[in-house]
């Protein structure tokens, strides 16, 4: 695929899978909008890669929108933020469980929409990537919140057709 003149929206660019996919996107030619909660992370990836950084929380399910729309146009979105808390079943606190949610599952959709949305509006068509995992399908120990996230987005992402 070529990736030049391509925007892509990448959320958790500032480590792990998300940082590795800036990172080869825009060795190819795309530009990289790196989106982050930490803003010492995309410093950081600024200085390997060409990038327009956001530092967002997407914990904050209000505020995603605002972050990100002043990004738009994009091609495509690559969802890759996640988060966990490392707490048995008996353990995890309602705000914990709801944390790992909201940015596991809803950050993914209420970016999706803006995005989708913006598609719409310009009559073009993008795609978005979202990145899960095994444990959308099996349980792990202490891992109730992300396994139900995981679960959840992946349900949700079925009907986005």
């Amino acid at each position: 695929m070529d990736w030049n003149g391509k925007r892509v929206l990448i959320t958790g660019a500032g480590k792990g899978i998300g940082r590795a996919t800036a990172v080869m996107l825009a060795s190819r030619g795309a530009t990289v909008v790196a989106l982050t909660r930490d803003r010492r992370d995309l410093e950081v990836l600024a200085q390997e890669i060409v990038c327009e950084p956001i530092c967002a929380d997407l914990a904050e399910i209000g505020a995603i929108a605002a972050a990100v729309t002043p990004a738009f146009p994009v091609d495509m979105l690559v969802n890759c933020a996640g988060t966990t808390v490392l707490q048995s079943f008996v353990e995890t606190e309602v705000v914990d469980f709801s944390h790992v949610l909201n940015v596991n599952t809803l950050a993914p959709v209420v970016l999706a929409q803006a995005v989708v949305r913006d598609w719409i509006e310009r009559g073009i068509k993008g795609s978005i990537v979202n990145v899960s995992s095994d444990a959308a399908r099996r349980g792990v120990a202490n891992h109730t919140a992300y396994c139900a996230s995981k679960r959840r987005s992946m349900r949700s992402r079925a009907s986005w057709r």
